[in-house]
């Protein structure tokens, strides 16, 4: 296991970044430290996290207009739905089961009005 550990600027302010590399990051040379600074690091793991942060939109939309489909006598007055995603370079952001697996659990709830 490779960990990243840097300081980054942001607007002039040093935020230090650690980020865990598993096996198949290594060896595929996502990161290398002779050839990849930080800053790619960061604009690779920034897109893995946002299609993460779209999946969970996506998943939260079907769910939605599933229930908007139910009839109103039957609906539900609240449901909660719980996704956990894997984030991972090679294959992007991928649903998978709670737990240790997850590197982001998105929790949502309606209420009905």
């Amino acid at each position: 296991m490779t960990i990243i550990r840097d300081t980054y600027m942001v607007d002039g302010v040093p935020i230090e970044i650690n980020i865990e590399l598993d096996e198949a990051d290594t060896a595929n040379s996502f990161y290398d430290h002779s050839q990849r600074s930080v800053t790619d690091v960061l604009t690779k793991t920034q897109n893995v996290f946002r299609q993460g942060l779209n999946l969970a939109r996506d998943c939260a939309s079907m769910a939605y207009q599933a229930i908007q489909d139910i009839d109103m006598a039957i609906r539900p007055s609240e449901f909660e739905i719980q996704l956990a995603i894997k984030l991972n370079t090679e294959t992007g952001a991928i649903l998978t089961k709670l737990g240790a697996e997850a590197q982001l659990q998105v929790k949502m709830l309606w209420k009905h009005k």
